[in-house]
């Protein structure tokens, strides 16, 4: 869940600031949320708030303090949108991590408005379908993983490396002929990450002498290898952010 300060940030910290408010004003013990994303300097930084094992002291309603990852973008976003290095950060360190770990699409980033209509939060000209969007450039979805594979050329699927590595050294032909399916067919599965229907499993681990588990495991392991690299191209993008960066504005003389 998004939020923002309501303060105009600069390049001092002041999540400092945040934290002695929510610990020595409201007395919550700890800064209300788990992460921050704020200008330090000539580049944007994620902060360090509450565990994420720790509720969060930032929305009640609907119990999403332990519902959420709440995440504090320091800036008031009436006054201006949120530029584009800030969120940039945010999808590529904190939000894109947290929808590998725990499996969320797109759709179930929301700011505290959506939950209490009475709040705006983030703010009204910080758009949050903008957010949604890059996440899932970032990320891709079952369908973004299935294009994955098929970039990488024909036959290169989970279950074309299966077969590969299956004893006898079958070939796609032998497989199909033993499964009685199109050689067609065989070849389009073999170059989708898209799990088969689960009616297919059985006939193909025992067309192949393997276990249905092997199979299922082949699907995971290249959904994992496909947010591995997904990962690396956020973090060379990112590389590529910080050195585009709003520089320091020299002071003036005294």
């Amino acid at each position: 869940m998004l939020h923002h300060s309501l303060t105009r940030d600069g390049q001092t910290v002041s999540w400092g600031a945040i934290r002695r408010h929510h610990v020595e004003t409201r007395d919550w013990g700890a800064i209300g949320y788990h992460y921050g994303v704020e200008l330090v300097g000539d580049h944007y930084e994620v902060l360090m708030g509450r565990s994420e094992l720790d509720p969060a002291a930032a929305c009640p309603e609907e119990q999403m303090n332990a519902r959420a990852l709440h995440v504090c973008c320091v800036g008031n976003f009436d006054d201006t949108a949120p530029p584009s290095a800030m969120l940039e950060v945010l999808v590529g360190l904190v939000i894109l991590p947290a929808m590998v770990e725990y499996g969320l699409p797109p759709e179930r980033i929301i700011g505290h408005r959506d939950v209490n209509p009475i709040k705006t939060c983030p703010r009204t000209r910080f758009d949050l379908d903008v957010v949604r969007t890059i996440s899932l450039e970032f990320t891709g979805t079952l369908a973004g993983v299935e294009r994955w594979h098929h970039e990488q050329g024909a036959g290169k699927g989970p279950l074309a490396a299966l077969r590969r590595a299956a004893p006898g050294r079958v070939t796609r032909e032998d497989l199909a002929h033993r499964l009685g399916w199109p050689l067609q067919t065989l070849a389009e599965l073999e170059s989708s990450a898209a799990l088969p229907p689960d009616d297919q499993v059985p006939h193909y681990a025992r067309a192949l002498g393997i276990s249905e588990h092997r199979v299922l495991e082949a699907f995971t392991l290249a959904a994992l290898e496909y947010h591995r690299q997904k990962l690396a191209e956020a973090s060379a993008r990112l590389g590529v952010l910080h050195t585009q960066s709003p520089k320091p504005r020299p002071r003036a003389a005294a």
